[in-house]
């Protein structure tokens, strides 16, 4: 009840509102290019680095074999590649944004191309499910559905393994945006 009262307040109100121009002002942080800011990006560009190369690495050891994963492989790397991803897109501004821009792109590519790739794996596990479960009297019917919906993907797969190698590829050329 109390804090109902106090939440509902005009005084909370109040306080909320310079709380949040405090923050958009940005009164909180050192005046950019002082000594205090260089030092404070100095300092978040090394624990950047550590933490970018770790997820690099994780996404690199499984890469290397990317023709060769499984669908659960492909999916873990995914996950990692959007880790990955997600984690430049949040440091990037401590860097050169072009050059963090295109690395992202790249990687999103990567992710992407995984993702249509995984998508039609775990399509075609769900289908051959499907035939197993249907009864005597569907199966002929089920069998036949499940065959062309088998080949429509495996087509798109094929394309889809095409593109993942080539964005996967053009990646790799690229350094990584953190290392100057």
């Amino acid at each position: 009840m109390v804090v109902r009262r106090t939440l509902e307040s005009k005084r909370f109100d109040r306080f909320v509102a310079q709380l949040s121009d405090y923050m958009g002002e940005g009164g909180w942080r050192p005046k950019r290019g002082s000594k205090r800011a260089r030092r404070g990006e100095r300092r978040a560009r090394r624990q950047a680095v550590r933490l970018l190369d770790r997820r690099l690495e994780r996404v690199e050891r499984p890469g290397r074999r990317l023709q060769k994963l499984s669908a659960r492989e492909l999916h873990r790397l995914r996950i990692r590649v959007k880790q990955l991803r997600y984690a430049g897109e949040f440091l990037a501004p401590l860097y050169r944004t072009k050059r963090a821009h295109r690395y992202l792109k790249r990687l999103a590519a990567v992710q992407d191309e995984i993702g249509f790739v995984n998508d039609g794996l775990v399509a075609e596990g769900l289908v051959q499910k499907l035939v197993r479960s249907a009864d005597e009297a569907e199966r002929v019917e089920v069998t036949r559905a499940a065959d062309a919906v088998v080949g429509w993907s495996d087509r798109g797969a094929s394309a889809h393994r095409a593109a993942m190698r080539r964005a996967w590829k053009r990646f790799g050329e690229m350094p990584a945006f953190w290392r100057d």
